[in-house]
């Protein structure tokens, strides 16, 4: 199957029927139970933690397990037409993110906003390695872009949370795609799993969380 990332104007990813159509998700196991350690949910832009471990993250709430979110960036580099009428693309997706949050009854999951450069945390690696390192335990579980997802953010995001979480001796889930997790045992991928899909509960499933990623730019534009 060929995908396509969403990175830009030109670029506007694969659609889920395509996706769907592929067949590579059917034979996947879920990951259920998911461990009960705190996740530590790292998100190289605002909406990944929602696009790719909002089962998860709701999945924890329900069992009174505390997460955290951890925005490395601000995903100021969006919404190049909202820019240029002066607006506050940072602002704005980072409320985007909590009212998602909330849809999903995650309202009171706290979110850690590092501030590094939307496009650029490649040249911001060991910044992140430390902020990282300083809020990572063993008693935590990682949950973080796959290194080799292509993205540039998420490759650089992912990397720096293998080399954090090997210091810190913390457990990592790696997520790409549609929700899918690698766990990783050092440089071996152990297993594949698809993360938790929604429950009931505040949220209908993930139109409305995701609803609330796109409430202001919708006429702008990516």
């Amino acid at each position: 199957m060929a995908m396509e990332l969403v990175v830009d104007d030109q670029h506007p990813g694969t659609d889920e029927s395509t996706w769907l159509g592929a067949g590579r998700l059917l034979g996947l196991q879920p990951l259920r139970p998911a461990p009960a350690r705190r996740p530590v949910v790292v998100a190289p832009h605002p909406d990944d933690e929602i696009l790719c471990a909002d089962g998860l993250l709701q999945q924890m709430h329900q069992r009174a397990v505390e997460a955290i979110v951890v925005a490395i960036t601000d995903g100021e580099g969006s919404h190049p037409a909202a820019h240029r009428q002066g607006r506050s693309v940072a602002a704005a997706r980072a409320m985007e993110s909590r009212v998602a949050l909330e849809r999903l009854g995650c309202g009171s999951v706290p979110v850690v906003r590092l501030g590094l450069p939307d496009g650029a945390i490649a040249s911001r690696m060991k910044a992140l390695t430390d902020a990282l390192v300083a809020l990572l335990g063993p008693g935590d579980l990682c949950v973080t872009p796959w290194r080799s997802d292509g993205h540039p953010d998420h490759n650089a995001t992912g990397s720096a949370t293998l080399t954090a979480a090997r210091t810190t001796h913390t457990p990592v889930l790696a997520y790409f795609g549609l929700g899918l997790a690698l766990g990783h045992t050092g440089e071996r991928i152990g297993a594949v799993a698809a993360l938790p899909p929604l429950g009931p509960g505040p949220a209908t499933g993930r139109t409305q969380a995701v609803g609330g990623l796109c409430i202001h730019f919708a006429d702008q534009g990516k």
